[in-house]
C-alpha cells in the first residue's frame, strides 16, 4: 500500500473559492477551538473536465474548493476508475491574512476496507 500523500491542492483561486475558504476557514479556527467538528474532504473524478480527463474535485460540505494536482491525479484517477477509494484524512487551511489568497493542504490515503 502506497504511503499517504500530502499535497496543497489547485485552483483554489477561481470560480470564487476563495469566499468558500474564508467560511471554511472560520470554521476550521472554530473547530480547533473545540466548538466544532474538524473539516472533512471527499474527492470525486471529474472524467469530463475539459483541462484534464484524469481530474479529481476536492469537496467539503458539497462546496468543490479545488483539485488533486495534476501529477498525482495522473496517478490516482486510473485506479479510482478501477475501483480503488481513497479518503482524505486531513484537511488544513491556511493563508487568507495580510492580502494572500487561502490555500489548502490535505493528506490523501487508501480508504480502509471491513473485513466482510
Amino acid at each position: 500500500m502506497p504511503a499517504p500523500y500530502m499535497v496543497k491542492i489547485a485552483g483554489v483561486t477561481f470560480e470564487g473559492r476563495q469566499e468558500i475558504l474564508s467560511g471554511l476557514f472560520d470554521a476550521q479556527e472554530s473547530s480547533a477551538q473545540g466548538h466544532g467538528p474538524m473539516l472533512a474532504a471527499t474527492l470525486e473524478r471529474e472524467p469530463q473536465n475539459q483541462f484534464d480527463s484524469n481530474a479529481i474535485k476536492v469537496v467539503v460540505d458539497g462546496k468543490h474548493i479545488g483539485y488533486v494536482p495534476k501529477y498525482l491525479a495522473a496517478k490516482l484517477a486510473p485506479r479510482m476508475d478501477a475501483g480503488e477509494a481513497y479518503a482524505v484524512t486531513s484537511v488544513e487551511i491556511g493563508g487568507g491574512s495580510d492580502g494572500y489568497s487561502y490555500g489548502v493542504t490535505i493528506t490523501i490515503d487508501v480508504a480502509t476496507r471491513e473485513a466482510v
